[in-house]
């Protein structure tokens, strides 16, 4: 099994915090796009 890249990585953590309902708002920017 390939080692998850951190994009995946992070949208799991965050899809885990929806699932216990810890996920409060956030805004990921990559350069000038949000």
């Amino acid at each position: 099994m390939a080692k998850p890249s951190h994009s995946s990585y992070v949208l799991q953590q965050l899809n885990n915090q929806r699932e216990w309902g810890f996920l409060c708002d956030c805004c990921i920017a990559i350069d000038d796009i949000y």
